[in-house]
């Protein structure tokens, strides 16, 4: 069962996100697309800053921090684009400005998430970022993420297009997105993670070790680098 909040009330906060004037923009810079989810702990800081200083939970600490470090300048080539899939802007990119806010996917029932992808347009958003001609796309979403892309994802999945590639850890506990097209879930288990905990932040340090790593690499090799198999993302 969901919270108290009603889904009427979801969608509204949603909807009062979206009339505020919050500057969210994003075009294709990189060949690299990270997409990561939100958390649940942000900055309290007052009106909009950029989203990679808003979220500051575990769950996507380090990857945040990686594109702080090595992506946020404009005066060099940017190594990879990251976008936020949050649960009250939708699919927003790192360094687009927002607000504070308080709506998650997080105990929501299955119709509450697909009403609130509706709303944030995940289906129309998600494939038109895989239309942008990234190379390559690493997706880092917990299960409430996946549902929510999956509740309304077209009749097949969301198709890749020729010439990317999208891969994501695959947990028992989590489904499989969607999609049609060059896809690798990487499939991983509790013991293959114990260097990182078996808790919510592990995603994000395998993937964000695995790019500081690579990230003097071509895109060539570093898609290469990506077999299926953990063991790769972890040497």
């Amino acid at each position: 069962m969901g919270d108290k909040q009603g889904i009427g009330e979801i969608l509204t906060k949603i909807e009062d996100l979206k009339k505020d004037n919050v500057r969210i923009y994003g075009n294709r810079k990189a060949d690299i697309l990270f997409i990561t989810g939100c958390t649940s702990s942000k900055s309290e800081v007052g009106g909009i800053i950029s989203a990679y200083c808003r979220y500051t939970g575990a769950a996507s600490k380090q990857m945040l921090s990686f594109f702080k470090d090595n992506c946020a300048s404009l005066d060099r080539d940017r190594f990879l684009d990251l976008y936020v899939l949050s649960a009250g802007y939708g699919l927003i990119p790192v360094d687009g400005k927002i607000q504070n806010y308080n709506v998650t996917f997080a105990k929501r029932t299955s119709h509450q998430k697909e009403k609130m992808a509706e709303k944030l347009k995940l289906n129309q958003n998600f494939q038109n970022i895989l239309n942008q001609g990234y190379r390559l796309i690493i997706l880092r979403l917990g299960n409430d993420y996946i549902q929510a892309l999956n509740s309304v994802a077209p009749a097949g999945g969301y198709k890749i297009p020729e010439g990317t590639k999208v891969c994501y850890l695959k947990p028992k506990s989590t489904q499989e997105i969607l999609l049609q097209g060059a896809a690798f879930p990487i499939k991983v288990c509790a013991s293959d993670l114990r260097k990182y905990g078996n808790n919510i932040s592990y995603q994000d340090g395998i993937w964000s070790d695995f790019l500081k790593m690579h990230q003097m690499d071509s895109v060539e090799k570093i898609s290469k680098s990506i077999t299926g198999k953990i063991e790769d993302l972890l040497k």
